[in-house]
C-alpha cells in the first residue's frame, strides 16, 4: 500500500508543479496521440496470482474511470481516423486518443464491447486469429500457471521447467536471467524471450502431463468466436491482427513471421469482409525484420508497447501505453487522476528502467530512458 501512496502523492506534487507538461513537451509526447492498450476486462478485480496474470486484468469499473478521464481531455477517435491524422499531421482543438484491447478474450465481447458502446467510445480489438472460436487457452496463460505453481511450492522456477529446458539450446545468459527472476511474471517474460513458440509449446505440454491447466478456470481464458468478432466490427469497432498464434515475432524464422502476419490478415479479411489495416505486436516485441514483414503483409499501421520508434517505419512502430487495474490507483485502490496523468504524460518514464525489449537495432526513443 505504501508504494501506491508514494506513487499517488508524488504524482500529485509533480502535477501541481506542472512538471508533467514540461516532460511531455520535452519528449514530444504532447504532440503525439495517446493510445491506450488493455487486455482482459473482468466484472470485478479479484486477482489470483497463482492462476492468472494480475497485470492483464482491469475491472469494468476501473476501465470506465480511465475512459471518462481520457474523454474529458482528449478527442477519442477510431484507429482509421487516427491513422489519417498521423499521415496528414492535422491538429485539432484537443489532442487525439485511441483505445485498444489485445488478445481477443471472450470478455472483450461480453464486457469490454458493452462498456465502449455505453460510453460512446470507438475502440479497437486486436485478435489472435487461430484462437478465435477455439477452446484453447493462450500459451502465455498456460505457462504462467505452471510458473506460478512452481513459485508457490518452491519459491522459484519449478524444477520441472528446468528439465524441459534441458532439451532446448538456451544461451547461458538467458538461463541465468530466468534463474534470477523474482516472480512468475518476470520468469514468464524471460522464458518467452528465450525460446521459439514451438519450444514454449513443447515445454507447456510436457509440464501439463503432471499438472493440467484447471478445466474450471480455462473458460475464463477462452477467446471470442467469429460471430462475436463480427459483431464488434458491425458495432463500429476496429478489428486488427495480433498474429495467428500470439507469437513473439523477433524470436521466429522469416517464414514463420511472414505466415503469422500475412496469414492472420487474410483470415480476418475473409471473416469480416472488409480491409484490415492495423496490427499489434504481441508483447510489443518487434525488430526490423518483423516490421518489414508487417509492411509486406499490407498493414498500414502497427502498434508497440513502448516509446521506441523505427524511423524508417514510424507508422508501423506506433507507441502505446499499456494499463491495467492497479496502474493508476491511490493507496486505497481507488482511481487516481494524478497517477493517470503521470502515466500518460511520461512522468514515470523518467525513473523507470529503460525499455528491455529486443528491438534488434538502434532506434529513436521518444525519451532516452523510455520504458515499456
Amino acid at each position: 500500500m505504501w508504494r501506491h501512496w508514494l506513487k499517488s502523492g508524488s504524482a500529485s506534487v509533480l502535477a501541481a508543479m506542472r512538471l508533467d507538461r514540461v516532460v511531455a513537451g520535452v519528449t514530444g509526447w504532447d504532440r503525439r496521440p495517446l493510445i491506450l492498450g488493455y487486455h482482459r476486462v473482468v466484472s470485478e478485480f479479484h486477482p489470483d496470482p497463482t492462476v492468472s496474470l494480475p497485470s492483464m486484468d482491469i475491472s469494468v469499473r476501473m476501465l470506465t474511470e480511465h475512459l471518462q478521464w481520457v474523454a474529458r481531455r482528449y478527442c477519442i477517435v477510431p484507429l482509421d481516423e487516427l491513422g489519417r491524422l498521423l499521415e496528414s499531421g492535422e491538429a485539432g482543438t484537443r489532442p487525439y486518443a485511441a483505445v485498444t484491447v489485445d488478445d481477443g478474450y471472450r470478455d472483450a465481447y461480453d464486457l469490454a464491447l458493452p462498456t465502449f458502446r455505453r460510453l460512446g467510445i470507438p475502440a479497437a480489438f486486436f485478435v489472435v486469429t487461430d484462437l478465435v472460436g477455439s477452446r484453447e487457452v493462450p500459451l502465455h496463460d498456460r505457462l504462467y500457471y505452471q510458473l506460478a505453481r512452481g513459485y508457490a511450492r518452491e519459491g522459484r522456477v519449478p524444477r520441472a521447467m528446468w528439465h524441459a529446458l534441458d532439451r532446448i539450446d538456451v544461451p547461458p545468459a538467458k538461463r541465468l536471467r530466468l534463474h534470477r527472476a523474482l516472480n512468475p511474471f518476470d520468469a514468464l517474460q524471460a522464458l518467452l524471450e528465450s525460446v521459439t513458440q514451438a519450444e514454449a509449446r513443447a515445454i507447456a505440454e510436457r509440464l501439463e502431463v503432471e499438472a493440467p491447466f484447471p478445466a474450471a478456470v480455462a473458460e475464463r481464458f477462452c477467446c471470442a468466436d467469429w460471430s462475436m468478432v463480427r459483431a464488434m466490427a458491425e458495432a463500429g469497432m476496429t478489428v486488427g491482427s495480433h498474429t495467428r498464434t500470439h507469437v513473439f515475432l523477433n524470436r521466429e524464422r522469416h517464414a514463420t513471421v511472414t505466415d503469422q502476419t500475412s496469414g492472420s490478415r487474410r483470415r480476418l479479411e475473409a471473416e469480416l469482409g472488409r480491409p484490415v489495416a492495423h496490427f499489434a505486436y504481441p508483447a510489443g516485441q518487434f525488430n526490423p525484420s518483423a516490421v518489414k514483414a508487417v509492411s509486406a503483409a499490407g498493414y498500414r499501421f502497427a502498434y508497440t508497447a513502448c516509446r521506441h520508434i523505427l524511423p524508417a517505419h514510424a507508422r508501423l512502430t506506433i507507441p502505446r501505453k499499456l494499463l491495467w487495474e492497479r496502474s493508476c490507483v491511490a493507496a486505497d485502490g481507488s482511481f487516481s487522476p494524478s497517477v493517470m496523468n503521470a502515466q500518460v504524460s511520461g512522468l514515470y518514464d523518467l525513473v523507470n528502467p529503460p525499455c528491455a525489449l529486443d528491438h534488434g537495432t538502434i532506434l529513436r526513443p521518444m525519451l532516452a530512458s523510455a520504458c515499456c
